[in-house]
């Protein structure tokens, strides 16, 4: 089903264009769309975290009167509760479980991920790689790795973000070879509530590693998550998973999954309609829910 979406222009809005692939719904007019598109990727901007409510609360009064749910990409790290404005439905990076409203869906980081997946990698230890900067999040995780002889570790770690120079040919090298020699990759969370190393991970055709930080992993009513990656309560699970489903020989299916989900919900052409699905579903139980109140209303009066 081709949905039918109005925009004002994204034309020079690449982070945009890449999430809503033009060619995977209709443009259409602000009353006869299915869903209203704010035109611009959300972003935090230098020193600041969070999206005010007041950037939120404009553009819920901009719409309002066209009586539809407006759609919003948020990439911060920010994850505490926004605003909430009944005719929005806030795609965001960074949330908890524990405080998701109704109205919010996880937006994976699909950027800067490899077009084409490494081969299943097979070793003689559960190889568990790693390359970046090491936040507080990470650090226990990869101590209790680095602990245990059950495993073999390759952890390089970066003093700042992409080493202080994120084009660096040099660099992106090493991050890739990290990642093509190990089956196994610790992607826990950085500052805010998400990693965007899961995302480049999967896309790899490799198995992420994550302790559960109060985290609300995308699609999780339809992927079923834990026989795909290591996502687990502590970092010692983790551990006992690796081991566990390196020793049954279920990684190698494992690392095939993994790119697999990616190209059915991740990739450019896939995503935006499976998060269109997820947006029906919230938009059909408010309106029931609406219509619910309208007819009690009405019972009284």
């Amino acid at each position: 089903m081709m949905y039918k979406i109005y925009h004002e222009d994204i034309s020079d809005s690449a982070p945009l264009l890449f999430i809503c692939n033009p060619s995977v719904y209709i443009r259409s007019t602000i009353v006869d769309c299915d869903y209203i598109l704010h035109n611009r990727l959300i972003s935090h901007k230098k020193n600041r975290t969070y999206v005010p409510s007041g950037d939120l609360s404009k553009i819920s009064e901009k719409y309002i009167a066209a009586n539809k749910f407006v759609i919003i990409f948020i990439l911060s790290d920010y994850e505490k509760r926004y605003t909430f404005h009944r005719n929005l439905i806030i795609v965001r990076t960074s949330l908890k479980q524990s405080l998701k409203r109704e109205n919010e869906l996880t937006m994976p980081y699909i950027w800067e991920c490899l077009t084409l997946p490494f081969s299943p990698i097979k070793s003689t230890l559960p190889a568990v790689g790693f390359c970046g900067l090491l936040s507080k999040y990470r650090k226990k995780i990869m101590a209790v790795f680095n602990n245990s002889t059950d495993v073999r570790t390759d952890f390089i770690i970066r003093d700042k973000f992409w080493g202080g120079e994120p084009h660096n040919e040099k660099l992106i090298n090493e991050y890739n070879d990290n990642l093509q020699k190990n089956p196994f990759i610790i992607s826990q969370r950085g500052t805010g509530n998400f990693s965007m190393r899961f995302y480049q991970v999967l896309a790899a055709g490799r198995i992420p590693v994550l302790v559960n930080t109060d985290m609300l992993l995308p699609f999780s009513e339809e992927i079923e998550w834990d026989k795909i990656v290591i996502f687990e309560k502590d970092a010692e699970t983790c551990l006992k998973k690796v081991i566990e489903v390196f020793g049954s020989g279920a990684y190698i299916k494992m690392q095939e999954n993994c790119r697999k989900v990616f190209d059915d919900y991740f990739s450019n052409t896939n995503f935006f309609p499976q998060l269109i699905k997820q947006i029906d579903k919230i938009s059909i139980n408010k309106v029931t829910l609406m219509e619910k109140i309208r007819l009690v209303i009405q019972k009284y009066l």
